[in-house]
């Protein structure tokens, strides 16, 4: 018996899942999950294209803050991070532990950016309607 037939797929990232050079993911959405050893409620992003989130200390909520110059996790959907590994040492353990830095994405892969929205919201077509309820441009 595997782990992952044990105890389940790992939901999490972990540093080990990542590359010397760090993974680009673009920012899905955020959400709480419960996690840890004393079962906290942490923030924990979920990423486009990816089956893993990464629930966040601190530290990294920070630096995805500064990032993205975007206080509340509901307006970080669509910026692009990237995860690279890295260490932190816990001077009360004498002990070095692996952790997920977050840091801006790679220029080839595009700068920390918004996605642009995809189609007009219905607020902005019935600001460009005439207003007379006759208009062929409004989609219903």
């Amino acid at each position: 018996m595997t782990e992952s037939e044990a105890f389940g797929e790992r939901w999490w990232f972990k540093a080990s899942d990542l590359e010397k050079n760090g993974k680009n993911v673009t920012i899905e959405d955020v959400s709480i999950k419960t996690c840890g050893k004393n079962y906290d409620d942490k923030p924990a992003v979920h990423f486009e294209s990816e089956n893993k989130v990464l629930p966040l200390n601190k530290t990294q909520f920070n630096q995805i803050v500064k990032l993205t110059g975007e206080e509340d996790t509901d307006n970080w959907t669509g910026y692009r991070i990237k995860l690279c590994p890295g260490t932190i040492q816990i001077k009360k353990e004498n002990r070095n532990v692996d952790t997920i830095v977050i840091e801006p994405a790679d220029r080839l892969e595009g700068l920390v950016r918004k996605r642009e929205p995809a189609e007009s919201s219905l607020a902005e077509v019935l600001a460009s309607s005439n207003g007379d309820g006759d208009d062929e441009s409004l989609p219903f």
